[in-house]
């Protein structure tokens, strides 16, 4: 886990994670993002000369460490055949991908930020 950035009584919790990509032989980096100004997104962040970045629901990547959850352009479930990794699948008009992620990686990560806003508590002022 990086050092939280606390400024202004912002909390920022981020981590870098090498992910699986399904189909390709080579791993992704990406980085989770989390801000106690926007307590209810974690934006995923690829890097890359034109970094992207998506925004999912926090609660959502929670709820996909238990089961399968998410409709659209973003799922998250557990790995069938491997409890030890959870799965995304991110759908746009370009095509899909999906990916593998250690679940202790993403419950740490998860657990970091409710350090700060506890689930349920995003609406509440700080």
């Amino acid at each position: 886990m990086n050092p939280l950035d606390e400024r202004r009584g912002q909390v920022t919790v981020a981590s870098t994670i090498e992910l699986e990509m399904l189909g390709w032989a080579e791993p992704v980096t990406v980085t989770l993002r989390w801000s106690s100004d926007t307590p209810y997104a974690v934006g995923l962040l690829f890097p890359g000369d034109l970094e992207v970045c998506w925004l999912v629901a926090r609660d959502l990547l929670a709820a996909g460490l238990l089961g399968p959850c998410g409709l659209g352009d973003i799922s998250v479930f557990p790995d069938l055949y491997d409890p030890g990794f959870a799965e995304f699948v991110l759908s746009s008009p370009d095509g899909s991908v999906g990916l593998r992620m250690p679940v202790h990686r993403l419950a740490a990560f998860l657990d970091a930020t409710w350090r700060h806003v506890p689930a349920g508590a995003e609406a509440q002022p700080s």
